[in-house]
């Protein structure tokens, strides 16, 4: 069972880059750990976000809006209760497995993030997650 909320420790203030929203279009709750770059060369983590099948949302972390800058992608790692999650190892090149990250997750666990790349426009980086064959 993933875990609805995890904390994470807040560093420094948020850079001004653009708004991190992603939408769901699994028709399962997507559960989602992300590492991202607010400002050059500091990564950090947040998570866990639970996000409803269809739902768009805009995140944020201890009341401020993430912002991701300084990178073409973020990483994340998302997954269902079923386990169709965002990515399917089996059918990733081998291009996105040299991309893979493991990143440490509150609860002092690893999870595979890979890249996710989405379109910046008007102040926000729109991410779209999807799932693997039902």
């Amino acid at each position: 069972m993933i875990p609805a909320a995890l904390a994470f420790a807040a560093g420094a203030a948020q850079a001004a880059g653009p708004k991190v929203r992603v939408t769901n279009q699994c028709p399962e709750e997507m559960y989602l750990y992300l590492y991202y770059q607010p400002t050059a060369g500091d990564w950090r983590t947040a998570g866990w976000y639970t996000i409803a099948p269809g739902a768009r949302t805009t995140l944020n972390h201890d009341g401020e809006t993430i912002r991701h800058e300084f990178s073409k992608y973020l990483y994340v790692y998302a997954d269902t209760a079923s386990g169709h999650g965002y990515f399917n190892d089996a059918e990733l090149g081998s291009q996105k497995l040299n991309e893979m990250l493991l990143i440490k997750a509150g609860d002092e666990r690893y999870l595979k993030a890979y890249p996710a790349t989405g379109e910046t426009r008007d102040d926000i980086f729109d991410w779209m997650m999807r799932c693997d064959r039902y």
